[in-house]
């Protein structure tokens, strides 16, 4: 059973919550219900492990770095937003 069938929803409902186009989401059910490969594979999306920071400087200029939690990567941004 695929995720759509486990959800519950209407075909409607499951495009929209996944970001699907609905006639396209049609086009694989039926590949899939006559037996013809979508080439689509399910997968499994790991969360992000990592922080992001996003700084807005007054000229609307936006900066935004993903780092792992560390204080000496917001340090160096910092620094080298303001040139020292």
């Amino acid at each position: 059973m695929g995720a759509f069938e486990a959800s519950g929803l209407s075909r409607r409902a499951f495009a929209q919550q996944h970001g699907l186009n609905l006639t396209t989401f049609h086009g694989w059910l039926h590949r899939r219900a006559v037996g013809k490969s979508t080439g689509f594979a399910e997968v499994q999306v790991a969360p992000w492990s990592q922080a992001a920071i996003d700084l807005l400087l007054p000229n609307g200029t936006r900066i935004g770095i993903r780092h792992q939690g560390k204080r000496e990567d917001l340090v160096a941004l910092i620094r080298g937003v303001a040139g020292c």
